[in-house]
């Protein structure tokens, strides 16, 4: 739940908000019935009310768009990358440990290895021509 409210609520906010205007500025519009000076106010308020909305959306789907690239750059563990290849992880362990070419691109954090997926996969389809990867 809380990630699902902090992914939407910037959108869910300006919404609210403009739904809010629009509904109080149409009550006014009605009360003031032929007011031509605070009809045209409420109008314009209404349209950057708008304005705001269409802006705070593209800011949402572009703060989207930079979470999907980030998480395209997530890290894996030891156990993903086998499951991945299809191998044992002491298979893995073992490529971590090699100094040759086809050493699986990786980090340490403390004792444990990470990967990117990015790195994983640019790894399998470089080794894949050199037929050297298991998978």
């Amino acid at each position: 739940m809380k990630d699902w409210l902090t992914k939407y609520s910037i959108p869910l906010c300006a919404l609210f908000v403009t739904c809010l205007s629009v509904y109080l500025n149409l009550q006014n519009w009605k009360r003031q019935g032929t007011n031509l000076i605070g009809t045209a106010a409420n109008i314009s308020v209404t349209f950057v009310l708008w304005a705001l909305l269409v802006i705070a959306i593209f800011m949402f789907l572009s703060r989207q768009k930079k979470l999907a690239e980030k998480s395209r750059q997530c890290q894996i563990t030891v156990r993903e990358v086998a499951g991945l290849l299809r191998v044992p992880n002491s298979w893995v362990y073992e490529r971590t440990r090699r100094r040759t070419r086809d050493r699986i691109p990786g980090f340490r954090i403390g004792k444990y290895w990470r990967f990117r997926l990015g790195d994983i996969k640019a790894w399998i389809e470089e080794n894949r021509h050199g037929g050297t990867a298991a998978a």
